[in-house]
Formats: C-alpha cells, structure tokens, sequence
C-alpha cells in the first residue's frame, strides 16, 4: 500500500495512491510551511515546520485514524535550524546549521533528551556552514555539506544504529564564491546538487551530476546572469571538448583561453541563456526512470536524462549533457512540488495551481515523460 502528501480543498492529506487513483484519508499534520518526508518503505513519515525550527515523527497506520505519533512536536535546540530531515527505522535525523556552524541531531523513539547532536568529523563546524541534504543509501546515512569552501559528503554507518566513530568525509568540488546548495535529487546512480554563487556581481546557477560510488562529479549544467559574449558559459561548462584539449574551470575564465572557444561561445549564446531562465525557474526536481524531472513554476515542467553514472569523464570521449524538455500538462499551470511515491516507478504527482489558482495535483506516467524525453 503507497502513501503521498496531496492537496485537496486547500489543505495537503495524506493519502492513500495507485497511480492516478487517489483516495484522501486524513489531513496532514503540520503547518503552513511543512516540509514533509516519508522513509523509505513508507512507514514513517517526519515533518519539518514553524520555520525549520520543529520537527515530529509519525507511523502511517492501515485504517483510521491512519496515522500515530511516535515523537511529539519538538522545537530543535536554541540557535538551530534545519535544512534536511530524514526518518529511518524508528530514528528521526536532521541536518542544518546551528550558532558554531554545520549540524546534525537525531532524535529516537523512547530515549531522551529530545535531540542529540552527531559528533561530526575533524575539520567541520565551521560558522555559515550547514548539512542541506540527507540520503540512506544500504547501510549508511550520506550527509550533503553546504556552503563555504570546502564543502563535504559526510558518511556515517547505520548498522546497527548511527555511529559517529565510523564516519567518512569525501570532498565535493566548488565552482565559484559563495556557493549554496539549495536543493538536491537522488536517482539510482548519482545525486544532483542544485547550487549557485556569486562572483564579481554575476550569478551562477549549477545543476552537478555526483557519482554516487566516489562522489566524484561527473558532469552537470550551468547557467549566469545576463550573459555577454565574454562571460558565456557552456551548458556543460565542466568538459568542453576542443580537439584535443579539455576546458574545465569557472564561467568567467572562458575569456581566457583560445579564440576558438570565443568563437564556439557565441554559437551557443541563444542556448546558454535559455538554460539561465530553466535553471533560475527550478522550485524541486526528482528522477523518475532515471530521468531528471524539474518543477520550474510559473514554466511547468522540463525532464531530461542526465549523465549515466558510468560516463567517461575525461579527453574527447566525454559525453555532452542533453538539453531540457518540457513536459505537457493537463490541468496544471504552474508546477511548485514533485512527489515521488515509494518503490513506484511508473510516475509521479506534480503539485501547483490551475489556470484559477486552485491548489491541485496531477499523475503523470512515466510514459509521458519518456515520449517527451524523447524530443532531447
């Protein structure tokens, strides 16, 4: 039996889903601002409110009332937000940022205080910095560091609980000064980071394709603010291949390397700008059948098939990334949430308004997306 977070009659209710059969069961807990995240057999479920400051955890029940609280409503410690909640087996995680810096707590059923904080590695904690993103992958929880450089993938063993003694940290590569994470996808080979930064008075926005084996970064896309023929910046600004040479540097170095690359730039100025106005649009982003889904807002939607996790990242025989492609709605004139339901692989509920400005979703199969997949 799957579950999701849908909206109907102004408000989101958990709800019991096959596909495009969607019968409500009861009204979400949570506020205004909820974040909401079921683990990852669908069980549990977390929710992040009052201004990422309260976190509760949940069990989904079979029959009415349809769910239990397993953790009341509790306010992090003083000084802390978070960024990122994850449930697993029982346990409630959290990642942010706190007065010292980047942050992780966890909270279990029947053990008290309320939140304890994970021990983080040697060389962390640094202030401004925070955890933006948390995954379970098998055994191990993979913690995404953000902000200021360097930044870091942080992993901690699961088996049989949590143990910060075990932790590994990997480093992640920076692209330009100032650079924020803001949102993050996990597919079944890699992650990808949506970032951007601010260099010299230009906005960078960045889509970075991270293996998830070695979180080694093997491609992406990119985008800056009001672009100039000198400050153009190729879609796959990572690998561009120029006979036999390789370009791999920051978007502002492009002026200054050869003249051919100037001359390849401004063939592809019409595109680079419009791949600004898609990256600037995202509001959330999912993989669906290995396909990188965007909600892109008042834009609707683009899907894509990004790198495989196998790609050659190196010389000529690096692949070029394909460009984005919308996707057809139905009922749906603006798309703010993805929501991809547990082990279902056939689609996902888009989330956003109607041409009323009506709060609704839509099934879209996964069929659609690949058809318009197809036009990349």
């Amino acid at each position: 039996m799957r579950h999701a977070f849908l909206p109907f009659e102004g408000s989101f209710w958990l709800c019991r889903v096959n596909r495009s059969e969607v019968v409500p069961l009861a009204i979400a807990p949570g506020g205004s601002d909820a974040k909401r995240r079921f683990s990852n057999d669908g069980c549990e479920f977390g929710v992040l409110d009052q201004g990422r400051k309260r976190l509760a955890h949940y069990r989904v029940l079979e029959q009415a009332p349809w769910f239990e609280t397993i953790r009341s409503p509790a306010n992090l410690p003083k000084g802390c937000v978070a960024h990122a909640l994850l449930v697993h087996k029982g346990v409630m995680l959290a990642g942010g940022h706190a007065d010292h810096g980047e942050a992780l707590w966890i909270r279990q059923a029947g053990r008290q205080p309320d939140w304890v904080s994970v021990t983080l590695p040697e060389g962390l904690g640094r202030r401004g910095k925070a955890i933006d993103a948390l995954y379970v992958r098998g055994q191990v929880l993979v913690a995404i560091d953000n902000i200021l450089r360097p930044k870091w993938v942080l992993v901690y063993p699961l088996d049989p609980e949590l143990d910060a003694t075990g932790v590994q940290k990997f480093s992640l590569a920076s692209h330009t000064t100032y650079e924020t994470i803001q949102r993050a996808a996990e597919g079944p080979d890699v992650y990808v980071l949506q970032s951007h930064g601010y260099n010299h008075g230009i906005t960078s926005i960045y889509l970075s394709v991270i293996r998830k084996d070695d979180f080694a970064e093997i491609g992406g896309w990119s985008g800056v603010s009001e672009p100039t023929t000198q400050q153009l910046v190729d879609e796959v600004y990572w690998g561009i291949t120029l006979g036999e040479d390789l370009f791999v540097g920051e978007p502002r170095e492009l002026d200054l390397v050869t003249g051919t690359l100037r001359a390849w730039s401004k063939r592809q100025a019409k595109s680079r700008k419009g791949h600004w106005s898609i990256l600037a649009a995202i509001t959330d982003m999912v993989y669906c059948e290995n396909m990188l889904v965007l909600a892109l807002g008042t834009q609707g939607m683009a899907v894509t098939k990004p790198y495989a996790a196998h790609s050659v990242t190196t010389g000529a025989d690096r692949q070029t990334l394909p460009p984005f492609c919308p996707v057809v709605l139905e009922c749906l004139a603006e798309v703010h949430h993805l929501q991809r339901v547990q082990d279902e692989t056939t689609g996902l509920y888009a989330i956003g308004t109607d041409s009323n400005g009506v709060l609704t979703f839509e099934w879209i199969a996964a069929e659609r997306l690949q058809g318009d997949a197809a036009c990349i």
